[in-house]
Parts: C-alpha cells; sequence; structure tokens
C-alpha cells in the first residue's frame, strides 16, 4: 500500500519543478563529494523524495551537472591553451571529447528511457553489490 501511494505522488515533471526541489536536490549533489556516492544517484533520488517522476528527476539531475561539466571543460581548456599541447596529441584530444561527448548523450537517452518504464531498483542491487565487493577486496588488503 505505501509503495503504491508514494508512486502515485510521484507525478511532477520537469515544467512543474519549483525552489523547494531545487534546493533540496542541489542539497543532495553536495553529498556527492564524499567518494563513492554517485552524484547522479544522488540527485535522482533527491527529486523522487520531492515527488518527481523517474524521468523527471534523471532529466534535472542531467541538466544540474551541465554547469559541473562545463566548468570542468573549461579549466581544462585553459590547462591546455596555457601549457600547450604536443601536436601529435590534437587530433587523439578532439576525437576523445567527439566520443565521450556523442557516448554521454546516447548513454543518458537510454537511462531516460529506460526510466520512464522500469524502475531504480537495478541500479540500486548493482551499487549494493559493488559496495559489498570493494569492501571484501579493502578487507583483504587490510588483512596482509
Amino acid at each position: 500500500m505505501l509503495a503504491a501511494v508514494r508512486t502515485e505522488n510521484r507525478t511532477m515533471t520537469l515544467d512543474r519543478v519549483g525552489w523547494g526541489e531545487t534546493i533540496l536536490v542541489g542539497l543532495a549533489q553536495a553529498v556527492a563529494v564524499i567518494p563513492g556516492v554517485s552524484r547522479s544517484g544522488i540527485t535522482m533520488t533527491g527529486g523522487l523524495f520531492r515527488g518527481m517522476t523517474r524521468e523527471t528527476a534523471a532529466r534535472f539531475s542531467f541538466l544540474l551537472s551541465t554547469p559541473v561539466i562545463a566548468g570542468a571543460v573549461l579549466k581544462k581548456g585553459l590547462e591546455v591553451h596555457h601549457e600547450g599541447m604536443p601536436p601529435e596529441m590534437k587530433l587523439p584530444f578532439v576525437a576523445g571529447i567527439i566520443v565521450s561527448g556523442l557516448v554521454g548523450y546516447l548513454v543518458i537517452a537510454w537511462l531516460i528511457r529506460f526510466l520512464s518504464h522500469r524502475s531504480f531498483k537495478v541500479f540500486v542491487v548493482y551499487r549494493i553489490a559493488l559496495g559489498v565487493i570493494v569492501l571484501a577486496a579493502g578487507w583483504g588488503l587490510l588483512r596482509h
């Protein structure tokens, strides 16, 4: 019953996102500075807590990442501009930018389509399983 109520309350679309949602999701993004916390995962979870649909939470999360990514690109671009780049690295550098942008776009589009019909459960299971593996590997390293 509780799951049904929660699902019914998640009806907020992107055009209905207000200051309350924005502030909560922004605060959630700040938690991502903790190692191991997924920025997109924590912001999507924050959106879900504020009543966004899964698709809206995903779209908002990726829109929220735009200034962070743009800032990182600007910073790296300025570093390359000041330090220079070997001529043989220019083509691989540009190709890397194009391929990463294209793959990023395709993965985001796929994820938004996936979330419009399915839940986050598979990602929750993946994060828990990976966390257990990392802890087990760390425990093994500490014991030797």
